[in-house]
């Protein structure tokens, strides 16, 4: 060491540029260049791009929170819609039954003939057979 100037090789850390982490959005900055940086500017600039991150950050937390919001309504929507098909349903085969028109007996034998028909037995109808059928009609 000459005339009280460190040589590179003696610092514990590799020697950075003052703007190096200000380069690049995907660069982070090392506590060194944080702790150290001899220029008031850089602090600014520094303290700048922290609050545009974090600005960033909170329109994404904010559009993630819409999203949610968003689709929670429209799953009370829908369920509110299931609602009332499943209402207008019962209304239709308790009126077919009191008429002798379908009797529920003919109703369910007919659920489990169905219920077949997409290949798993569970109570249930996927609504693309259910198209498939309606489409070999046609």
């Amino acid at each position: 060491m000459s005339g009280g100037v460190l040589s590179p090789m003696l610092l514990p850390h590799p020697v950075h540029t003052p703007l190096a982490f200000l380069a690049s959005p995907e660069q982070t900055m090392n506590l060194n260049d944080f702790l150290f940086a001899s220029h008031p500017i850089l602090h600014t600039q520094l303290i700048s791009k922290l609050n545009r991150r974090g600005d960033a950050q909170r329109r994404k937390a904010n559009r993630l929170t819409r999203q949610t919001v968003s689709n929670e309504q429209r799953i009370e929507s829908l369920e509110e819609d299931l609602g009332y098909l499943t209402l207008v349903l019962g209304s239709m085969l308790e009126k077919l039954d009191e008429q002798g028109t379908l009797a529920r007996s003919e109703v369910r034998a007919l659920m489990d003939e169905l219920d077949d028909l997409d290949g798993v037995k569970d109570g249930r109808l996927d609504v693309t057979v259910l198209k498939e059928i309606d489409a070999l009609e046609d």
